[in-house]
């Protein structure tokens, strides 16, 4: 970030309003997007199957839903191999992504889902102005600035996570904000479809 803030004037600038993730600061610093220097860098992206994590597995078991969580990698930009499943959760996802990709990876899974299907969003959901402690305030303006700076993404608040669903598709709708997990700014957002 200390490469990339710097630059952040100038690709505004350069690129007023883009949501392109290529037209960033961090892009500007480091000759590539975030995501393909990580992909170029990194020993290991690949997550693999993620039904062999203990943990998850144990809660899985724990909880005795075995017979009703199955877990599927997937490319969120690509059509959703799982029809009608009853959620799709996507964590700190959409905070990386400008509304352009959020609505490239909404509109599928529109088409996926069924009238008991929801998505479940864990992202943060920007409060009102003086609505928290300063200094949670200020931590949640300076992750939006970072998300500027690196994906031409942003934070939301809440009429703006309204927009983002409806804009990708009018039928998804945001029925309710769950409020913040302990020792996190993360929310639980819950949208389904208006049939």
């Amino acid at each position: 970030m200390l490469l990339a803030v710097p630059k952040l004037v100038d690709v505004v600038q350069q690129y007023p309003d883009s949501e392109e993730p290529q037209q960033t600061a961090f892009s500007m610093a480091f000759g590539d997007t975030f995501f393909d220097c990580k992909e170029k860098n990194s020993e290991h992206m690949d997550f693999g199957d993620l039904s062999k994590l203990k943990e998850s597995n144990y809660l899985i078991r724990q909880h005795g839903l075995s017979e009703r969580i199955t877990f599927s990698p997937h490319d969120f930009f690509s059509t959703q191999p799982e029809r009608g499943a009853k959620v799709y959760l996507f964590h700190n996802i959409f905070h990386n992504w400008s509304d352009l990709y959020c609505h490239r990876i909404l509109k599928p899974m529109v088409d996926s889902m069924d009238a008991d299907s929801r998505i479940v969003v864990c992202d943060i959901v920007l409060p009102e102005p003086g609505a928290v402690p300063k200094t949670q305030e200020v931590q949640a303006r300076a992750l939006d600035l970072t998300m500027l700076s690196m994906f031409n993404a942003r934070e939301r608040c809440y009429k703006e996570w309204q927009e983002l669903f409806s804009g990708a598709d009018k039928r998804l709708e945001l029925t309710r904000i769950f409020g913040r997990p302990r020792m996190r700014m993360d929310s639980l957002i819950e949208v389904r479809l208006a049939m």
